[in-house]
């Protein structure tokens, strides 16, 4: 297995995204790069299958519906909460 960290950037107006991510991906770290909300993912790069995985951005004070929390996120003045909604195996 040949393993590398890919980043997927959340646009930081966008409340839900969905990336194509290699199976198997492990999360890393949700954080901050310059303007954008990231996702970091180690993948095996030489897997041939992709599943689609899906991430819902929760603002402080805001109802979460489902999902599991992936991390806390600050970019200032405000705070964003991550939790990835993929129903099913990731």
């Amino acid at each position: 297995m040949k393993r590398e960290v890919w980043k997927y950037a959340i646009e930081n107006k966008l409340m839900k995204k969905c990336f194509m991510i290699p199976a198997g991906a492990k999360l890393l770290h949700a954080g901050v790069q310059g303007k954008s909300t990231c996702l970091w993912f180690e993948v095996d790069i030489e897997t041939k299958i992709f599943c689609k995985r899906s991430f819902e951005v929760v603002m402080t004070g805001e109802h979460v519906e489902h999902g599991d929390y992936v991390g806390t996120v600050i970019y200032t003045p405000y705070v964003y909460h991550i939790y990835e909604t993929t129903q099913g195996d990731h």
